[in-house]
């Protein structure tokens, strides 16, 4: 795919921020930069996309540690008394972020580039939305789901008979009076861990950067007055990917047929982003702890991997407000 460079502190043997390829395609050359309407400057949309990003990520993964510190401690074979729902809404933020970025890499950054979608540029400009479009694939399915067509993520942990834990949810779609995973993220897997959503989101979002770049030297005209100076302008996510390397590659069950891409430094000196089943999975069968929140007094639901129906109601006789809202704890969900 391509490679991104870090800036390097030789002396203290860090590295400090990450070369933005689109940065770099601009830096010192006469592009004219179009105001948009009721938009910020280029640098800045640009600058403020990622930064939320980051933060949002790092935030999860810190919410990620130390709910799994908290459930170290705990019996697993017992409901969770650590709350899995900030990591989960930490998590949703992510999606949000990332699809506002995505959106940006394929209408924002033609605009202001001045990239007309037409006569020779128009192959180049289709082949390069349709490769933000596989990128961003996942995410804005996760973002538009929870968001407008009232889906909701389902916090899970699993168990392997080896002994390992891994975290992480499944998408759960309403139809009618009946609840279970959606099946438009992966036709083979229902569930997926926080080990590798992070990485791939993280690298869609990378080699959205290094598409974009390589799409303004291909299509752009240099007609502007003067020559932008903007190589020092970095990405922050140097910290989020030493806490990424962090990460065990465990996952679910099937999870490993998910096309997710790595992101990775290439002799300490660049980032790479490669298409690899870097996945692994424990020894089979894997133990589902499910913790599902359901609205309303009665439903149907399918569990991940599942194919028969079940039922979930309550009644109350009280006259008071009632939220309709129960958590149930699925603790002995096995799949082989």
């Amino acid at each position: 795919m391509g490679t991104s460079t870090p800036h390097h502190d030789s002396a203290a043997g860090t590295f400090e921020a990450l070369y933005s390829p689109i940065m770099e395609a601009l830096h010192d050359k006469r592009y004219k930069i179009a105001q948009i309407e009721d938009s910020g400057h280029l640098m800045t949309s640009y600058g403020l996309l990622h930064q939320r990003l980051a933060r949002d990520i790092e935030r999860t993964i810190n919410l990620l540690k130390d709910y799994g510190d908290k459930r170290s401690k705990e019996d697993h074979m017992e409901a969770p008394r650590a709350n899995p729902l900030d990591l989960l809404d930490s998590f949703q933020n992510c999606t949000y972020r990332a699809a506002e970025l995505f959106e940006f890499y394929e209408k924002d950054l033609i605009l202001y580039m001045g990239i007309k979608k037409s006569g020779r540029n128009l192959p180049a400009v289709e082949n390069f939305q349709t490769k933000i479009r596989q990128y961003s694939k996942i995410w804005k399915i996760i973002c538009n789901k929870c968001k407008h067509n009232h889906s909701f993520l389902v916090p899970i942990e699993g168990y392997y008979s080896s002994g390992e834990r891994v975290l992480g949810f499944t998408l759960f779609t309403r139809k009618d009076d009946q609840i279970g995973p959606n099946k438009t993220l992966h036709k083979e897997a229902d569930v997926f861990s926080y080990n590798m959503v992070l990485r791939s989101l993280l690298a869609d979002v990378m080699a959205s950067d290094m598409e974009s770049a390589e799409l303004i030297r291909a299509v752009s005209v240099e007609n502007g007055s003067e020559k932008l100076k903007t190589a020092s302008n970095g990405l922050p996510y140097i910290s989020v990917l030493k806490k990424i390397y962090k990460l065990p590659r465990l996952s679910f069950p099937r999870e490993s047929n998910c096309p997710y891409r790595d992101i990775q430094l290439v002799d300490q000196e660049k980032v790479g982003i490669s298409l690899v089943p870097t996945a692994f999975q424990g020894q089979a069968p894997c133990r589902l702890q499910i913790v599902l929140n359901f609205y309303g007094e009665k439903i149907k639901f399918i569990l991940p991997y599942g194919t028969e129906v079940g039922d979930l109601g309550f009644s109350t006789d009280s006259d008071k407000p009632n939220p309709y809202f129960v958590r149930v704890v699925f603790n002995d969900h096995y799949v082989f």
